[in-house]
């Protein structure tokens, strides 16, 4: 289970890493999601 401190890590890696912003968004509302179902 991921702490929401991993969470945050990630999206700044992604951010980070993605030049399309709106990319990213989706990206992480997935993760947000996924995350979400297993609570």
């Amino acid at each position: 289970m991921k702490t929401m401190e991993n969470l945050d890590e990630i999206i700044k890696e992604i951010k980070e890493n993605t030049y399309d912003n709106e990319l990213a968004d989706v990206y992480i509302r997935e993760l947000l999601d996924r995350d979400k179902e297993y609570d």
